[in-house]
Formats: C-alpha cells, sequence, structure tokens
C-alpha cells in the first residue's frame, strides 16, 4: 500500500501472510554446498596429508569436486629466453596425486602452472572459484628459515597470504617436526 504522496510503507496495512508471502526473483541461481576444493600437491609428504584430508571433505559433501594444482617456479632470468617444458616430475606427482582421488572415485581436473606459489594459488582459486583451499607448508631449513624470518616482515607466510588473498577457509598441513 502506498500513501497520498505514492510512498510505499513496507507492507504496513497488509496481513503476516500477504507480507511474507513473495516470489523469489528468477535471476538467482541457488546456492551450491561447498564443492570444489583447490589442492596444492608438490610430491611433499604434507601434500600428500593436505590431499588426504580434501578426500576426506569430498567424501562428505556430494557432488564434490577436486583442482588439484602443480605449481612449478619461474624460470631464473637467464633461462627466460629458452623455452621450457614442464619437468617429468611435475608430470609425475600431478599423475600420481590424479590415480589417488580416482581410487576414491572423487571427480578431479588437474592444472599445472607456473610462478610464484601464492600468486598461482590466489589466480587459480579465484578462477576455479573454489570453496576451500588445502596447501602444504615446505619442509625449513635454518637457512630457509633465516630468509623466512627477513622476508617474512615484508610479505608474511604463503598460506597467511592466500587466506588474506582470497577470503577463503585454507587448511595448511605443516611438517611434523619432532619433539
Amino acid at each position: 500500500p502506498t500513501d497520498a504522496n505514492g510512498l510505499n510503507w513496507g507492507g504496513l496495512g497488509q496481513s503476516a501472510t500477504e507480507r511474507c508471502h513473495h516470489t523469489p526473483p528468477l535471476h538467482r541461481k541457488p546456492k551450491r554446498p561447498m564443492s570444489r576444493l583447490l589442492v596444492v600437491v608438490d610430491g611433499s609428504p604434507e601434500a600428500a596429508e593436505a590431499l588426504e584430508r580434501a578426500m576426506d571433505v569430498a567424501d562428505a559433501v556430494a557432488g564434490s569436486e577436486l583442482i588439484l594444482l602443480c605449481i612449478e617456479p619461474d624460470p631464473p632470468a637467464w633461462e627466460l629466453r629458452r623455452p621450457r617444458r614442464l619437468r617429468t616430475g611435475t608430470k609425475q606427482i600431478i599423475s600420481r596425486a590424479r590415480s589417488t582421488v580416482a581410487a576414491r572415485g572423487i571427480q578431479a581436473r588437474t592444472r599445472l602452472e607456473r610462478g610464484e606459489k601464492g600468486d598461482v594459488v590466489t589466480r587459480v582459486a579465484a578462477q576455479e572459484t573454489c570453496d576451500q583451499i588445502f596447501v602444504a607448508e615446505p619442509r625449513s631449513t635454518l637457512a630457509s628459515r633465516i630468509c623466512l624470518a627477513l622476508a617474512g616482515a615484508f610479505t608474511g607466510r604463503v598460506a597467511g597470504r592466500i587466506s588474506s588473498a582470497t577470503g577463503l577457509p585454507v587448511t595448511v598441513i605443516a611438517p611434523k617436526t619432532p619433539r
């Protein structure tokens, strides 16, 4: 109902059923359950654990799909002019992960990409409209911990950057260390 000035007063004067009954717009897509899971595979035991956890989630949510992502770092500057093929090891890693997923009967697609891990994961998660990301934290050596401490003040950990850039839940599998 509208008043003398043509203003709609939000259903005042209507019965409760008249106010509550409405037809949803036809252009609105129904929400889909969490179904697209991005798993970064690199051949490490932690990446294998990340894949296992992602498969457990996929088993629990009907219609789930895994996106298996293997990332090669960018070539050094002196190699940029030479054509470069993906390493055989990269293809073996992704093939092994795909067969593990297929053995559990879970739908999966693979992507082989080059670049910095955080940037590639963020880009692929957006392109694939993923709902969750599973990533392994790399093992660290003394030298890598020192470099990370120096660089971390400026860049942060990869998983943290991925989480803040995508806004998605990120499951991080850390290396097991002896206590």
